[in-house]
């Protein structure tokens, strides 16, 4: 009972302390299409059902290997699909972006929401890389919230304003002094020249890139009718996509499944007292529990049926004495004790009855048995009797054992 006691009590107090612990806000960029925090991007990823019903809406781990299997596909299953990435940085090599592009020739859609991108990204748009110069401080990181910040997103050739209070959405794109005007402008933040969205057209394919990925978040899509800056983004791509892949990480080199950070859970306290408390438990078990709680019983062996022993040995007392005619008494006497408890005969005169009954119980013939009978009258009323005759009594004994 002591040891249940040690046992229940501190997960007692483990659920009880928990139970207490006051859920905080997570106000940390995660971009995570899992999360409902305000950083996270459940609404997003969870509103791509509503905008393309008719599409196989999942989840994707790495970008490349889709492209990659794309690529491979035969003619009618490498078009129709459209990707968006959520993330900081979205850096891919030469090789890589080449890929890239043949995927979008082939009449499918590339949506990238990141902060920063690979310089072949910047030169195939004709853009800089203007991220460090319209920093303002460290404001962009800070977890301050910046009132109204404008935003716009062209759609049905019309300019559609917007309105975020929270994180800075202020990064843009600067463009080259050779600009390709191929790539389009969608749209811009709290000035006409500083565009946060191009899209470039090849065949039906399009890429498509996003300076503000904090416009896909929770917090962003529950304001006012935010959502709908989402939609618009979208509607610039084919209106009936066969499928619909979602990443989110932040970098290109990170995969979706990755391990669990135990640094960030050990900053929250709940978890980290329960972890505290599961281990204290682990080593009161280990302490109290190792101990056996009893001895180990050791087998015992059947008791073993010494009457044979016996027999022998009384045998050889008086065969070493000779005196044949008592040993044959001793012999015959022990035989029917052992006869009258094992079958519960009587055995009191060794007649026919006695005979029947017996060759009953040992299976063995009348005949054979009422001979055995007059044999063991005969050898106790003999007077003479020899060491051969001993042993036949001997036999004879064990064979109507």
């Amino acid at each position: 009972m002591k040891v249940r006691l040690i046992h229940i009590i501190p997960l007692f107090l483990l659920v009880l302390f928990a139970c207490k612990q006051e859920k905080k806000t997570d106000w940390r960029v995660t971009y995570d299409r899992n999360k409902k925090d305000p950083y996270g991007c459940h609404i997003a990823y969870h509103h791509l059902s509503s905008i393309f019903p008719s599409a196989n809406i999942k989840a994707g781990s790495q970008i490349m290997r889709q492209i990659n299997k794309t690529l491979l596909e035969k003619s009618y299953n490498q078009s129709g699909h459209v990707v968006i990435v959520v993330c900081r940085s979205f850096e891919v090599d030469s090789a890589e972006f080449e890929k890239l592009m043949q995927f979008v020739k082939l009449d499918n859609a590339v949506c990238i929401f990141s902060e920063e991108y690979s310089n072949n990204i910047y030169n195939y748009f004709t853009l800089k890389d203007n991220f460090k110069q319209n920093r303002v401080d460290t404001t962009y990181y800070k977890e301050d919230s910046i009132p109204n910040q404008p935003l716009t997103m062209l759609f049905d050739d019309t300019l559609h304003d917007f309105k975020f209070t929270g994180r800075a959405v202020h990064q843009y794109f600067e463009r080259d002094s050779v600009f390709n005007d191929s790539n389009i402008d969608l749209g811009y933040t709290d000035d006409p020249n500083h565009s946060n969205t191009f899209i470039h057209y090849e065949n039906n394919g399009a890429l498509l890139i996003n300076k503000a990925p904090i416009t896909m978040t929770n917090y962003f899509m529950l304001q006012d009718s935010n959502r709908r800056y989402f939609e618009y983004v979208l509607s610039h791509f084919n209106e009936y996509p066969t499928s619909v892949t979602w990443y989110s990480f932040l970098s290109k080199y990170e995969s979706e499944n990755s391990e669990i950070d135990w640094s960030s859970l050990f900053k929250q306290p709940a978890i980290f007292y329960a972890f505290l408390l599961m281990l204290i438990v682990l080593l009161l078990y280990v302490i109290f529990a190792a101990k056996r709680q009893q001895r180990i019983i050791p087998i015992q062996n059947p008791m073993e049926n010494t009457s044979l022993e016996f027999v022998e040995t009384v045998g050889k007392l008086y065969y070493s004495k000779k005196d044949n005619p008592n040993l044959v008494e001793k012999m015959i006497v022990h035989y029917l004790e052992n006869i009258r408890s094992k079958y519960a005969i009587r055995t009191q005169e060794l007649n026919n009855e006695f005979a029947n009954h017996l060759s009953h119980k040992i299976n063995r013939s009348s005949e054979e048995t009422n001979a055995f009978v007059s044999y063991l009258n005969y050898i106790r009323g003999s007077n003479q009797v020899t060491d051969i005759d001993i042993q036949h009594l001997y036999q004879q004994l064990k064979k109507f054992s």
